[in-house]
Parts: structure tokens; sequence; C-alpha cells
């Protein structure tokens, strides 16, 4: 059921985005796309930054620490103890919120570069 209703919300944010391409102005756009690209930075950096650190102190205390783990974080989601896991995924779901508000925001600006030429 939850992948359902992430399913419905991705197209019906791609179709709010889409329309807003054709009603929003250029400069309208341009702001939007600025300013999720500011707030994915100021939401997304630090909770990055928490999530790597939770992450490895977790796996530090259960002596799980790989070398070279900053290469694929995700991949040591198992690994995590079950008293550690809410925090520590809690931020990287965070993270990649923001790293998702960046995306869309540069996709914004770019549309708004390409419908001014």
């Amino acid at each position: 059921m939850l992948e359902f209703l992430v399913s419905i919300a991705i197209v019906a944010f791609l179709g709010a985005f889409a329309l807003g391409l054709h009603v929003l102005a250029v400069e309208t756009l341009l702001g939007i796309g600025l300013w999720l690209v500011v707030a994915g930075l100021l939401v997304g950096l630090p909770a990055s930054a928490v999530y790597h650190a939770l992450l490895r102190r977790s796996l530090l205390r259960l002596s799980a620490l790989p070398a070279g783990w900053y290469w694929s974080p995700t991949s040591l989601h198992g690994r995590i103890p079950a008293q550690d896991r809410a925090a520590v995924l809690g931020f990287c779901f965070v993270g990649a919120a923001g790293f998702l508000a960046i995306v869309v925001g540069c996709a914004a600006i770019a549309l708004a570069a390409w419908r001014s030429a």
C-alpha cells in the first residue's frame, strides 16, 4: 500500500510540475528552482553529515565498519542495530529528500533557461 501511495504522489508531483512549466512565468520558475536548490542544500547537507556520523558511530560499536564504508553507506543499512535504525535512517531519508529538492530545483532552473532562450 505504501508503494502505491508513493507512486501516486510521484505522478501527482510530476503532473503539477509539468503544469507549472506552462503556467508559470520564466522568472517565477527560475526563483522556485533557486529556492529549491537553496532549501535542499540547507536541509540535505547537514542531514547527510549527521546520517554519516550516526551510521559510523552505530557500526563502530559493533566493530562492523568496513574500510571505505563511505563510498556505499546504504549497503550497510542491514547491519544497523535495531535501536539505532530509526535515527540513522531518518537522517538518511531527510538527506535524500534534500538531494531530491536540489535535483528538482536544478531541473526547474534549466527549464527556465531553456524557455527564456
